[in-house]
């Protein structure tokens, strides 16, 4: 992600509609997967910190520990009181073999830096027998737009199929998947469409910075759509949603008892 768009992150996280309904799913999605004080809990490629220091707020007696790979994300850990995290690479993490009782990762897969084998198999690793992993990523390669991901570098979107297709070959349990941001998505397609038309009608200047989409909204129209998300997440608790701009994945490391013989 460029430099500057950590920032971004960092003063919208606790506030903005987007974050307040994903920070609120995966509290939900965590303690239906099994997630009890006590236990600890990594998130691989934590940014500027504003999901875990939600976690440690929304689940009292979690131990919460975190890494990213840039150092501009760094600075804001200790604006958190976030003491527990590290600079590291999802592709080599520096902990070893069943270190934590949850590992999640949140739009981390996308990046071009990212070697999808290589982190699967690290965040297997370092997550406990009877553990659980939890994934989210961006769905469906046609909403991908030019200036939005030039700025945060990361690439690739996908489907359900292929997130699931990651854990080929390990020794999980798919127990959860599910799109997120549905009923949203037609306002979000539409909006990235006209983009993408605008883009190829008017190409940018490529010395102008690219810059994301997050900027922030006009309170009440942020109000009604942090609404419309958390209706959303009470649906979540109880259907998998067919459609949405992310996916999450929900997983459990199996028993060694459970390995095939």
């Amino acid at each position: 992600m460029e430099p500057y768009e950590y920032a971004t992150m960092a003063s919208l996280e606790t506030d903005f509609w987007w974050y307040r309904g994903l920070h609120g799913a995966l509290v939900d999605l965590l303690t239906h997967a099994g997630l009890v004080p006590g236990a600890h809990l990594l998130d691989a490629g934590c940014g500027t910190g504003g999901a875990l220091a939600y976690l440690a707020k929304a689940l009292p007696g979690v131990r919460t520990s975190g890494f990213d790979f840039s150092p501009h994300a760094a600075p804001f850990w200790a604006q958190r009181d976030l003491t527990r995290c590290a600079l590291a690479s999802i592709n080599a993490i520096p902990f070893r073999d069943a270190s934590f009782d949850t590992v999640m990762s949140v739009d981390v897969l996308e990046s071009d830096a990212v070697d999808l084998d290589a982190a699967v198999r690290e965040l297997c690793r370092i997550t406990r027998p009877g553990g659980i992993m939890l994934l989210v990523v961006p769905a469906y390669r046609w909403l991908r737009t030019d200036g939005h991901h030039r700025a945060v570098q990361a690439w690739r979107r996908f489907t359900r199929r292929e997130v699931i297709a990651l854990f080929d070959g390990h020794a999980v349990t798919i127990t959860r998947s599910t799109h997120y941001f549905a009923l949203l998505f037609p306002v979000i397609a539409a909006v990235r469409l006209a983009l993408r038309l605008s883009t190829t009608l008017f190409p940018p200047d490529p010395t102008v910075p690219a810059r994301s989409e997050l900027s922030a909204l006009p309170p009440p129209l942020n109000a009604i759509l942090s609404a419309i998300m958390a209706f959303e997440r009470r649906l979540l608790r109880h259907v998998d949603l067919p459609f949405g701009t992310s996916i999450i994945v929900v997983a459990r490391k199996q028993e060694p008892s459970e390995a095939a013989p």
